[in-house]
């Protein structure tokens, strides 16, 4: 069974897009490379504790970086995934180069959330 709810990233962080307690996989496609680092960490501390899974499909090649960095001429973030994930509570289990990357999807990274499930 697929729910497919919609919704902002605000509404994700401020609780208004109503999730189930607990999600299998949470898909997060092509929208953090838009999103200023702040709404990105919300995000990830959102679904900790209610997505077992965290695939994201971004730019990944700043994934143990130390900030943001930005690529120009295009104004897209690249985000170090590696310490929102784990400051969220998330561990990286896996990393796919894109077989034909482009300007937004430069890979995937799977990250399984660390915690227990909610009660």
């Amino acid at each position: 069974m697929i729910n497919i709810l919609q919704g902002s990233h605000d509404d994700m962080i401020s609780g208004g897009v109503e999730l189930p307690a607990w999600i299998d996989v949470c898909l997060i496609s092509r929208v953090f490379l838009i999103l200023h680092p702040d709404p990105v960490q919300g995000i990830l501390k959102f679904l900790a504790g209610r997505a077992q899974r965290v695939v994201i499909s971004d730019d990944i090649f700043n994934v143990g970086g130390n900030m943001a960095i930005i690529r120009m001429p295009d104004f897209i973030l690249m985000h170090p995934f590696e310490r929102f994930l784990s400051e969220a509570g998330f561990q990286i289990e896996k990393m796919i180069c894109a077989e034909v990357p482009d300007r937004e999807c430069t890979g995937f990274i799977v990250a399984k959330f660390g915690g227990n499930k909610p009660g």
